[in-house]
């Protein structure tokens, strides 16, 4: 399974990074163990449609985050995930990889070609990204759908206690310092060691305090079926249902 990671996302970082794929400044020297030597034949097979070449770009600015902020990382994690088998909701706040590099001068020409998303097929790169002024809704989400999110996670087959207690890590670290979160499919290694200088927070069981971890298994539990009584009786049956509360997205 492929890990998927969370990288801070700081503009100042993408500036400096952009500034240096296009040549208009030298790559930072804590970049050059993986700097892409071959950045000029990349951006001229991007202009000609080639998204694996906008692999190589977009998982640079991943690592390039990573030698400023910690990254968070876990097997079936992120945003695109997140949005395809956990909460559509998520996707509201995802925005293009492109729109980084757009925003700082790179031509249509060359960004047209940057996936909107992470995807599995393309191998190593980087992915969809939440600008920082939309990070209080992400936190948001989390709250409010926790235990929808927690029933999803689980029946995806993911342990609900890792993702969505490092998600929420996660974005407590960009909402503190007001940044963004850029997300990457395996821009660390297999064991979740850095590949390119940076601090590692690999999600696992054992960093979750013993109570919140039973919370979560708790929450991700199924909805208990009616009794006998309730179902010779009547009443409702989805414990969302009571009280007039609903799903968020009305969803049942």
């Amino acid at each position: 399974m492929e890990i998927m990671s969370l990288h801070p996302l700081d503009e100042q970082v993408v500036a400096r990074f952009v500034a240096a794929v296009t040549g208009d400044e030298a790559p930072d020297p804590a970049w050059r163990p993986w700097w892409p030597r071959d950045v000029p034949v990349l951006l001229e097979r991007m202009r000609a449609g080639d998204e694996r070449a906008s692999t190589g770009i977009t998982l640079g600015l991943a690592y390039a985050l990573g030698v400023r902020y910690p990254t968070f990382a876990a097997p079936g994690f992120g945003l695109t995930l997140w949005e395809a088998r956990v909460d559509r909701g998520v996707g509201m706040y995802l925005r293009p990889p492109a729109r980084l590099f757009r925003d700082l001068g790179v031509g249509q020409d060359i960004v047209r070609s940057i996936p909107i998303r992470a995807d599995t097929n393309l191998g190593l790169m980087g992915g969809a990204y939440i600008p920082a002024h939309l990070i209080p809704k992400v936190k948001e989400l989390l709250v409010t759908r926790e235990q929808r999110m927690a029933r999803r996670l689980r029946e995806a087959e993911y342990d609900p206690v890792v993702a969505l207690s490092l998600f929420n890590e996660a974005v407590d670290f960009a909402l503190e310092r007001e940044l963004g979160l850029f997300e990457a499919i395996d821009a660390v290694g297999p064991g979740g060691e850095a590949v390119f200088g940076g601090e590692v927070i690999v999600g696992n069981r054992q960093r979750v305090p013993n109570a919140e971890r039973k919370r979560i298994e708790e929450l991700s539990k199924p909805p208990k079926k009616p009794g006998l009584l309730k179902r010779m009786f009547g009443g409702p049956s989805n414990p969302d249902s009571q009280n007039g509360h609903h799903p968020p997205d009305g969803s049942a």
